[in-house]
């Protein structure tokens, strides 16, 4: 069970492979892209998420806020999915991907809330009807 202000990771299993995503700590740029690697430590990389709720409606909805370290509190961003431009092959392919962005985060905390700027996420907890 998750609950807000809770801390996790995110890890994928990939034939028996361990998978944590992680970000650029010292990152100028408004959005960066989130990585896949297999577990480590390093300080370089920020692999702390934090469960947040600027939603004050009681829905399942919340927000995946980066943060350098626990014990920190700077900000860096919330989860989301944003399409990106890549140079290549195929010009003007674009593609979409997860990131980092601060300002999602900006967004977020105006009022009223808007609910469809593409960083909500939904954990539902099985005695309110998850099966797996």
């Amino acid at each position: 069970i998750v609950r807000k202000e809770d801390y996790i990771h995110l890890d994928f299993v990939n034939s028996n492979e361990e998978w944590r995503v992680y970000a650029y700590k010292n990152f100028k740029e408004q959005e960066q892209k989130l990585f896949l690697s297999i577990i480590y430590d390093s300080n370089d990389f920020s692999q702390t998420i934090q469960i947040k709720e600027y939603d004050e409606q009681p829905t399942y909805s919340c927000q995946l806020l980066f943060k350098k370290d626990e014990e920190s509190t700077g900000e860096m961003g919330l989860i989301g999915i944003h399409r990106f431009y890549e140079s290549g092959v195929l010009p003007k392919k674009y593609k979409d991907y997860f990131c980092i962005s601060k300002w999602y985060l900006k967004e977020v905390k105006r009022k009223p809330y808007n609910s469809n700027l593409g960083c909500n996420w939904q954990f539902i907890p099985k005695d309110e009807g998850w099966t797996e």
